[in-house]
């Protein structure tokens, strides 16, 4: 059986500090304001969870898959401590509750990626690592800005109704997710919740993320 990991990354309010529940948790893990998490910090907790895939996939088949959300850091942490070990996965964009701040475009440019996946998936690779590393510069433009901003790093000329079909699949992977999804990010495979998996990809992905900031500063 293929080993399937399933790291939710989403984020709300208090997102910037550390972790917080989604709001389909069942359970009460949260992260202060330091990023550490109260509650058990077992490696692998048993789950009812069954991979099987979906039409809503990005990169089906993989061993591994993450569920994400562009404006969330820990998303972009995870997402370079993916690459940095080499680590291939399916992914699915999962919106958050939270709607404000950094996470009010979220609807636009999860339809806006999973629609350019299905298009050109090396357009799309591109633009998720733009997106990661560069939260900061896109996620304080409101819906227009950001569309533009998107289709000028993508090459496209969509516009919001060119997305009405990708938005449908967007709230169906919520509706979806893991019933024993608690708090995020959140790694599954197959009869298990990889917890010590995802805290260790998180914590390369800070390091790099923090060294890059570093260089850019000294450029200055």
């Amino acid at each position: 059986m293929n080993l399937v990991l399933f790291a939710v990354l989403s984020c709300a309010i208090a997102a910037v500090g550390g972790m917080a529940l989604w709001h389909g948790a069942a359970s009460d893990p949260v992260a202060g304001a330091d990023g550490e998490v109260a509650g058990e910090h077992e490696g692998v907790i048993q789950s009812d969870f069954v991979y099987r895939e979906m039409t809503y996939d990005i990169n089906p088949g993989k061993d591994y898959a993450v569920y994400t959300n562009y404006a969330c850091p820990h998303c972009a942490e995870f997402y370079f401590g993916a690459q940095a070990e080499g680590i291939e996965y399916t992914s699915r964009i999962l919106l958050l509750e939270d709607a404000e701040g950094a996470f009010s475009t979220q609807k636009l440019v999860s339809a806006y990626m999973l629609k350019l996946y299905r298009d050109d998936s090396a357009a799309y690779a591109a633009l998720e690592a733009e997106l990661f590393g560069s939260q900061a510069e896109w996620t304080v433009l409101d819906e227009p800005d950001l569309l533009a901003w998107l289709n000028e790093h993508a090459g496209r000329r969509w516009v919001s109704s060119d997305l009405a079909s990708e938005s449908e699949d967007i709230v169906q992977i919520e509706r979806d997710a893991p019933v024993d999804l608690e708090y995020v990010p959140g790694v599954f495979r197959d009869g298990e919740r990889c917890d010590g998996l995802m805290y260790d990809l998180l914590g390369q992905g800070a390091e790099i993320l923090a060294s890059s900031g570093e260089e850019a500063s000294n450029e200055v």
